[in-house]
């Protein structure tokens, strides 16, 4: 049988839905260059499959619709088409295209799964109908080939390692579609950066003392990646799905608690989140047990809102990764929570997550330092956690800045950027609300609370370094 007479073993809904899954999963892009055009029955189909297939050539990834669209206008004019499709019919394709990209896509793991062992098959019957299996000198290349076949061909692009120099193209191609450095939604925090932001699968941790405004930053960078477009899943070990999303209404609405829980403002409250739901951003609040829980209920808690709801998870926040328990139950603190962070960082390798925020706990000695900068030694139970992070910031202030609404975050350790420097923040606790300080604020501040930069930062010495590692 010819390749072109090769159609899905699948009903017409599984091919919709692998068109939905390849314009909007993270692995679409994977999922396009197993499958051609002609396997799919639907013409509607078939043809916008081309488009992405031509567009993913164009660009090195499966792009936005906008893009797909203008590769649907020139296949309508290509020689195979132009007779074929009437006026409406055009219109019709198009507007099925946009719902691909919109509708949502769930059990994405299976769509996944099936669209590979198709692509398994096609090539095993391929191979098959195209040797002499009766001829014995045809037996040694036969048998390569039907293991070629029959080999994962995601695990095997993925297990085969790098190549310095015959993946250089390649992978300065990746670097432009698919970075491996993501800007944080903070633009101070960006030009602390050697490369303008945190690696992929980087893990944030934000230090200070109990009971002061950890929770209240890991929720206003959950609201400012959610601006962003991105999915978040916030992990809660002790405060309360509901109470942390009123105090995310709060922060979107810049509302008191009162005022939200009055419902006079229930209707603004739903149509300002519908326009992030419109653009495609998401947040996800789960409470798990404190340290009965693991990594792994992190993990099925993932797959469970991507087979249900198509969530694909960008941005993990956990609140906070020291009350988390450790896979291999260790009952020792300072043990337990090393293995934790350990496992947070494996978990978003794994599970290709964009940032990891979480917070941890200063020792009582620090309290000495809130007014200028932690350090690592203040990091309470487990100093290990600053080999498993990509970087530490400090939540710093001195009463004036308290007064004034403040919030500065000082770098305590950083991998990839400065050793040392700070990002301030506009702060309102009455309506849980954090906005980044302008250039002209910023410089306002620093003539303002001069008197709050510790002795290192004046150290010139200190200042010709520009990078640090952990």
């Amino acid at each position: 049988m010819a390749e072109e007479e090769i159609k899905f073993e699948f009903d017409l809904d599984f091919q919709w839905d692998l068109v939905r899954y390849i314009c909007q999963d993270k692995n679409g892009g994977k999922i396009v260059d197993l499958v051609e055009h002609n396997y799919f029955e639907d013409l509607n189909n078939a043809i916008i499959i081309q488009a992405i297939k031509a567009a993913k050539k164009k660009y090195n990834r499966v792009p936005a619709y906008i893009q797909i669209k203008d590769e649907l206008r020139y296949l309508f004019e290509h020689k195979d088409y132009i007779n074929l499709l009437s006026d409406e019919d055009r219109t019709d394709i198009t507007t099925i295209c946009k719902k691909g990209f919109s509708e949502v896509v769930r059990d994405g793991d299976i769509i996944f799964d099936k669209a590979k062992k198709f692509y398994c098959y096609v090539k095993l019957k391929h191979t098959i109908e195209n040797f002499n299996l009766v001829d014995f000198n045809q037996y040694e290349d036969f048998q390569s080939k039907v293991q070629d076949a029959i080999i994962d061909p995601i695990e095997e692009s993925e297990t085969r390692g790098i190549f310095l120099i015959d993946d250089i193209k390649q992978r300065q191609l990746n670097r432009q579609s698919n970075p491996n450095v993501i800007p944080t939604p903070y633009r101070q925090i960006n030009q602390l950066t050697n490369a303008g932001g945190l690696s992929k699968n980087s893990i944030a941790v934000i230090l200070d003392m109990p009971k002061k405004s950890k929770t209240a930053f890991l929720l206003n960078t959950a609201r400012e990646y959610l601006k962003r477009k991105k999915k978040v899943l916030y992990i809660d070990l002790e405060n309360g799905e509901d109470e942390l999303a009123i105090r995310l209404e709060e922060s979107i609405m810049k509302l008191s608690k009162r005022d939200i829980l009055s419902g006079e403002s229930d209707s603004r409250v739903q149509k300002q989140l519908r326009k992030y739901k419109r653009i495609g951003g998401e947040i996800n609040i789960k409470r798990l047990s404190a340290l009965s829980s693991t990594v792994n209920d992190i993990k099925n808690h993932m797959q469970f809102l991507y087979r249900t709801y198509g969530f694909e998870t960008d941005i993990l926040i956990v609140d906070y990764a020291a009350l988390l328990g450790s896979l291999k139950r260790t009952d020792d603190d300072t043990k337990r929570i090393g293995d934790v962070y350990l496992e947070l960082k494996n978990l978003a390798a794994d599970e290709n997550i964009q940032h990891v925020w979480t917070a941890h706990h200063v020792t009582r000695g620090a309290e000495v330092r809130e007014k200028t900068r932690y350090n690592a030694n203040d990091i309470a139970k487990c100093i290990d956690i600053v080999r498993h992070v990509q970087c530490i910031y400090g939540l710093n202030r001195t009463p004036e800045e308290s007064e004034a609404g403040v919030m500065r975050l000082e770098i305590v350790e950083q991998r990839d950027g400065k050793p040392r420097g700070r990002a301030i923040f506009a702060f309102d606790q009455e309506v849980q609300h954090l906005k980044e300080f302008t250039k002209s604020q910023r410089d306002e501040y620093e003539t303002q609370f001069t008197n709050i930069f510790d002795e290192d930062d004046n150290d010139t010495s200190s200042k010709k370094k520009s990078t640090n590692d952990i």
